[in-house]
């Protein structure tokens, strides 16, 4: 019921509201702004004006989607607006640049997948069982008649393609197949947009691996693993900080773990932190105890400390819930 009223309130506030701010994550990964920049297309198609911003820089391996160059930093942005469209997180999430914006935009619209998301603006649609943000706005755009054209199409494949794992992950389903095949038809081309982000790195990438690898760890019995990455690392590499995206992966691809970590000391000296389980572990909830949230197989939480007292308290933490998780 949620999905055809939160979709269907969505349209009628689009048909009535004509200057519209769009924006994601802290953070940005590709759902959020392929999802971000596929809005902006699709309102502009409809006439409206539409603004897409961003909390955080785009990322180098994703300023090929179509728009990504027209996306406004929040310190030049200008009003007013009549609504403010945030996708693939909670208002919480869009980061202290953006946030007084929720206060000068009259109507807010979230547009997000993740169960933990508080589902409390007054128009809202959460669908936690989309597998990418990308697959909503796919369905936004059919349900408000809009010719999904290439340069949406490459938007919103690139969005499913990546929060899937590249359809690796268990939120692949058979629909997710469809609306992928459909934006390939579309005009959507898998090699070049896989080539962009998966096939090529700077240097800066792997001298920031070859210092972060040395540091992957695991518990005891193995079911725990966690890698870190730290300010000097980043320095020294000549790094950027969207650099380290994917990281995550290298402890969840040790053999026997429930629970990955990738851990990253922020310029501010705080602490992310993002998680992977492998099938047992719901780690949205170990991820909301530390402020935080996201999906049962992949999550993230900023905790407001050091590294030295953020590891070994998230490590406490993760241990505790893979031990009251039944086999």
């Amino acid at each position: 019921m949620e999905t055809n009223s939160g979709i269907e309130r969505i349209r009628e506030a689009i048909r009535r509201h004509h200057r519209f701010l769009i924006t994601g994550h802290i953070d940005p990964d590709p759902d959020a702004l392929g999802s971000v920049l596929a809005m902006k297309h699709m309102l502009t198609r409809l006439g409206k004006d539409a603004v897409a911003t961003s909390p955080d820089p785009v990322p180098e391996a994703v300023r090929f989607l179509p728009g990504a160059e027209d996306i406004v930093p929040p310190e030049r942005l200008k009003g007013p607006f009549d609504a403010f469209v945030i996708v693939d997180c909670a208002p919480d999430r869009i980061g202290h640049k953006l946030t007084p914006w929720l206060d000068r935009v009259g109507l807010i619209i979230n547009i997000d997948h993740h169960e933990t998301n508080p589902r409390q603006e007054p128009i809202h649609w959460v669908d936690p069982q989309a597998a990418a943000v990308g697959e909503m706005v796919y369905k936004l755009c059919r349900a408000m008649d809009v010719d999904i054209d290439e340069p949406i199409a490459v938007c919103l494949y690139t969005a499913i393609l990546t929060d899937t794992g590249s359809f690796r992950f268990s939120n692949t389903t058979a629909e997710t197949f469809a609306i992928a095949s459909d934006l390939v038809a579309r005009g959507a081309k898998p090699a070049p947009i896989a080539e962009a982000l998966y096939g090529q790195r700077p240097w800066s990438y792997f001298q920031l691996l070859m210092r972060a690898l040395p540091t992957l760890s695991r518990t005891d019995d193995g079911r725990i693993t966690w890698m870190t990455v730290t300010r000097q690392m980043v320095q020294q590499a000549g790094a950027r900080p969207d650099e380290m995206e994917g990281f995550v992966q290298f402890p969840r691809m040790v053999s026997g773990a429930e629970i990955s970590m990738l851990f990253r000391e922020l310029d501010s000296g705080d602490t992310r932190v993002s998680f992977r389980s492998r099938n047992r572990v719901d780690v949205s909830r170990l991820a909301e105890e530390f402020g935080g949230g996201g999906h049962a197989r992949a999550a993230g939480a900023l905790l407001k400390e050091p590294l030295e007292t953020a590891i070994p308290r998230v490590l406490a933490r993760a241990q505790l819930h893979l031990d009251t998780t039944a086999p």
